[in-house]
C-alpha cells in the first residue's frame, strides 16, 4: 500500500535537502537562477524535484490573507465552476508578483510555483484543482472547490504532492493570524489511497487511483490531520466519519502504518461538552492495529484517535439501543 513511501525512503534526498537549505527565501527574485542553483548537480529527476519541494515547502509562508481573498472568488462564483477555473487560471503572474515581493502565497500561489519552477528545470508538472478536507473546511455535496495542489512526473509515474500542506501551518495570536514553518513530508509524493482521504480532485483521473471513488463517498469520508501524513497513518476502517452502533457493541477503527505506534494511541471522546481519555483495546497484526472501545451509554459521541498527543482522525458516533 505505501510503494511510493518506500520509493522516498530508497531514494537519498540528504543531498537534495541540503542544497535546498542553502538558498534564503530572498532568491525568488530569479528564479531560472534558484532553479539551476537547487536542481544542476543532482542527477535524478526525482531529486531535482525534492530540491524544488522543499525550498518551496521551507521558504514560504502560507498567506492567510490571500486565502481569505481567493475563498472570496470561490463564493463569486459559485453557480460556475468553468468561471472560476477561468479565472484561478489567470492568477499566475499576480501570485508570482506576491511570491516575490513577500514570499508568501496562497495554496493556489504553491501550486503555481511548484509547477513554474519544475518546467524550469524541464519536469512535467500540473496544477490540480479541487477540494481540500480540513477541521476549518469541511466539505459537503455542493461545497465550492478550496484548494489546489500538483501532480508531477517522475520516472514514469505520475506523483501527488501539496506543497502548501508539507509547509506548515497558520495559528493565531489573539485573533491575528501567523504561519509556522512545520515542514511535513507526508504529502510529498503522497501515496494516492491515503492523499484522498482529504483531497478531491474536480478531474477524477487525478486521483490516480485503481478504483474509482465518488465525491459523495468522499464527503462521507472521516475527518483526517494533516499529522497522519507525517507519521504514515491511514485509517482504512471505517471509512465514513457519521457512524452508529447498537449499545454494548463495540466500535472499532482499523489502521495502516510503516511502523508500530500501538503504545501512543489515545481516543479522546466528547459528548455534551465533556471530555474524556479512553484505554480502548488496541491489537496489531502486521502493519495494521485495530483499536477497539465499547461505549456504556447512548448518545452522540465525537472521537478523536490521537497519536504521540496529535490528532489523526475524527469520527461521530451515535449509540443506541432498540
Amino acid at each position: 500500500m505505501y510503494a511510493q513511501h518506500e520509493e522516498k525512503t530508497n531514494t537519498v534526498f540528504a543531498r537534495a535537502d541540503s542544497i535546498a537549505a542553502t538558498y534564503e527565501a530572498s532568491a525568488i527574485e530569479n528564479l531560472p537562477v534558484l532553479v539551476h542553483n537547487l536542481t544542476a548537480n543532482l542527477a535524478s529527476k526525482k531529486e531535482k524535484f525534492r530540491a524544488i519541494y522543499m525550498w518551496v515547502s521551507t521558504h514560504i509562508k502560507n498567506d492567510y490573507y490571500a486565502y481569505e481573498r481567493v475563498k472570496k472568488n470561490h463564493q463569486k462564483f459559485s453557480e460556475d465552476t468553468t468561471a472560476f477555473l477561468k479565472w484561478n487560471s489567470k492568477q499566475f503572474f499576480k501570485a508570482l508578483r506576491n511570491i516575490r515581493k513577500h514570499q508568501k502565497a496562497s495554496c493556489t500561489g504553491y501550486a503555481y510555483l511548484i509547477q513554474h519552477m519544475a518546467q524550469l528545470a524541464n519536469i512535467e508538472c500540473v496544477i490540480v484543482n479541487g477540494y481540500g478536507k480540513t477541521a476549518t473546511t469541511l466539505t459537503y455535496e455542493n461545497s465550492l472547490p478550496n484548494h489546489s495542489w500538483n501532480a508531477v512526473f517522475l520516472e514514469n509515474k505520475w506523483y501527488l504532492c501539496d506543497a502548501t500542506w508539507s509547509a506548515g501551518k497558520v495559528v493565531f495570536d489573539e485573533g491575528l493570524p501567523r504561519f509556522e514553518f512545520d515542514y511535513n513530508d507526508g504529502f510529498f509524493l503522497a501515496e494516492p489511497s491515503q492523499f484522498a482521504l482529504n483531497h478531491y480532485p474536480l478531474k477524477k483521473d487525478w486521483l490516480l487511483l485503481n478504483e474509482p471513488l465518488s465525491f459523495e463517498d468522499f464527503v462521507e469520508r472521516p475527518l483526517v490531520y494533516n499529522y497522519a501524513f507525517q507519521f504514515g497513518i491511514s485509517p482504512i476502517k471505517p471509512l465514513k466519519m457519521h457512524n452508529n452502533i447498537k449499545f454494548g457493541t463495540p466500535f472499532k477503527i482499523k489502521l495502516n502504518t510503516r511502523e508500530s505506534i500501538k503504545y501512543d494511541l489515545q481516543l479522546r471522546i466528547f459528548k455534551n461538552g465533556n471530555s474524556t481519555t479512553a484505554n480502548p483495546k488496541i491489537t496489531v497484526i502486521n502493519d495494521e492495529i485495530s483499536i477497539t472501545h465499547t461505549f456504556l451509554k447512548t448518545g452522540l459521541y465525537d472521537i478523536h484517535l490521537l497519536y504521540n498527543e496529535k490528532p489523526i482522525v475524527t469520527y461521530v458516533l451515535e449509540v443506541y439501543k432498540n
